[in-house]
């Protein structure tokens, strides 16, 4: 991933990339969607991908 280096654990893992790939690292983009929705009720019980 394209690293943000305002946090430390991305630029450790950045350095790691460069090294095992020697230099060739690419940043890339992840997308997770899905259309699911879950409904937790006040008793605690749910419906929907939560429950499954």
């Amino acid at each position: 991933m394209d690293p943000n280096f305002m946090y430390s654990s991305d630029k450790w893992k950045a350095k790691v990339a460069n090294i095992i790939t020697m230099g060739n690292a690419k940043p890339f983009l992840v997308k997770i969607s899905w259309d699911y929705k879950t409904v937790i009720d006040k008793q605690g019980g749910s419906c929907g991908w939560l429950s499954d």
